[in-house]
């Protein structure tokens, strides 16, 4: 299924970047930074993507599943709103946890990125006060 395809992929995006970020503070190349930079800003376009895509999936799923409960339910005479919520839910799992994924691994992507911009910058600064002694 192409949900599940998509998925995996981001769970590799996640584990590079888990793995790039674990070695930040164990490298002082600028050279590893500038080129850690460019290949998590070449990540954010796809993961913003899969939230995208995953936010129209799980909103075309969800109006089916309510849909179906509507369906299922019409001849029943009362059923509490958050047990409907609920189930929709449940049966919409896969592509929550589609969208959870993506959104969070773009936030780590931005705070990530923020966090090289810095050390590069402080890094320069090192360099140029180096170079006045």
């Amino acid at each position: 299924m192409q949900i599940e395809r998509d998925i995996q992929q981001l769970e590799k995006v996640y584990n590079d970047i888990k793995e790039r970020t674990e070695n930040l503070i164990h490298t002082q190349s600028l050279d590893w930074y500038i080129q850690t930079l460019g290949i998590l800003c070449n990540y954010l376009p796809y993961v913003n993507e899969q939230m995208a895509r995953s936010k129209r999936c799980l909103n075309q799923r969800k109006k089916l599943a309510y849909e179906s409960v509507a369906d299922e339910f019409q001849n029943k005479k009362h059923f509490s709103p958050m047990l409907i919520k609920d189930y929709v839910n449940t049966i919409c799992q896969q592509e929550h946890y589609w969208y959870d994924l993506s959104e969070r691994i773009s936030r780590t992507l931005v705070h990530s990125i923020d966090s090289l911009r810095t050390i590069i910058s402080a890094l320069k600064e090192e360099f140029k006060i180096s170079n006045y002694h």
